[in-house]
């Protein structure tokens, strides 16, 4: 059976893979395992989120407010520095790890987040994430496969409902994972959802959503370099999950699995470049971008339609249009969930989103 895995892209090239979106440019910084280095950014993105919610705007403001150590009513502030322990501004570097003290049960750690969230629960609400146990690519289990909340699961299971056909379909979900990234209120949550579908994409050995998710993730950076969290993280987060999600890796390496995987891409609307004299290809932002056009094009073509229908005398007209629309949709659809698709079934070991 065709499979295929997450390679480090530092790590020798296999001989047949897929490089989704840019190769990095250098190798990767030296951040310690995966899991010591998923921990740095967590807590990172903890003391950021914690600044966010008080309004302070450094460690040394929250270390006067918010903590065992904080400074006492009367107290001067060289006396109150002399014995300040800085716990803030370590967390701020990723220097100790927020969720190794809580699982080893910190008092002094929880006593900080638990004043943090008498202002506000966003800081647990990053700490909670399940986006960082996706970051890690150790098997997830099957509870780690469920959606954490019905607000990540919008991403994870939901298929937009399209007229047009298959191609129309995979637009939308690539809009709505966009949109999802683009706002604010939704963000999180859809971090977590297309993380989620990429994990659950590798397990099920369906390559071609993986890459449309990755792709979205990439297409999301110019958008977390303005997140009043995530923006100092950026360029560590990206550089871990480049070198370490952007390249899969054919397993067996032969023709047969080459032309699997190039086919799942083809399923999914992606179309690759091939590598000259190789077992590999490419897929870059600018295939997700004409996937995307499409969703505008659907959308335009739709308020056109209602803007049109106002005529009374065009009553029978759009009866017949909106039943061939929900008669389209259904088929798309159909070809998407079931098992057995005929000739228009993906390779073995390929399923469409």
């Amino acid at each position: 059976m065709e499979t295929f895995a997450p390679v480090n892209f530092d790590d020798l090239a296999p001989l047949a893979f897929v490089q989704i979106g840019e190769a990095p440019p250098f190798p990767a910084r030296s951040l310690g395992t995966h899991q010591r280095c998923i921990e740095r950014l967590t807590t990172r993105a903890v003391f950021h989120a914690a600044c966010e919610a008080t309004g302070c705007r450094n460690g040394y403001q929250l270390e006067q407010e918010f903590g065992p150590t904080a400074l006492i009513p009367g107290e001067t502030l060289t006396a109150w520095n002399a014995r300040r322990e800085q716990v803030w501004e370590r967390w701020r570097r990723g220097d100790s790890g927020i969720p190794s003290l809580l699982g080893r049960g910190s008092s002094s750690v929880e006593a900080r987040l638990a004043l943090v969230r008498k202002v506000s629960p966003l800081a647990d609400q990053v700490l909670q994430m399940s986006f960082w146990r996706y970051l890690d690519p150790r098997p997830l289990t099957t509870a780690e496969l469920v959606p954490a909340s019905e607000s990540v699961d919008r991403y994870f299971h939901e298929r937009p409902v399209s007229p047009v056909g298959l191609e129309s379909v995979v637009a939308s979900q690539a809009d709505l994972v966009l949109r999802g990234l683009a706002d604010i209120k939704t963000r999180y949550d859809a971090m977590s959802g297309i993380w989620l579908r990429m994990r659950s994409s590798s397990m099920l050995n369906e390559v071609g959503p993986y890459a449309l998710y990755f792709l979205c993730w990439l297409k999301a950076r110019p958008l977390l370099e303005r997140d009043p969290i995530f923006k100092e993280l950026v360029p560590d987060l990206y550089d871990y999950t480049t070198h370490n999600f952007s390249r899969v890796a054919l397993m067996p390496a032969n023709q047969r699995t080459f032309a699997a995987a190039i086919s799942s891409l083809h399923w999914i609307c992606l179309r690759p470049t091939r590598t000259d004299g190789e077992m590999g290809t490419s897929v870059g932002l600018d295939d997700l971008a004409k996937i995307v056009d499409q969703s505008s094009k659907a959308r335009s073509r739709t308020a056109d339609l209602e803007h049109a229908g106002t005529s009374p005398e065009l009553e029978p007209i759009r009866r017949r249009q909106r039943a061939s629309l929900r008669a389209r949709s259904a088929a798309a659809l159909a070809m998407i969930d079931v098992d057995d698709l005929g000739d228009h079934a993906p390779p073995r070991g390929q399923q469409a989103v």
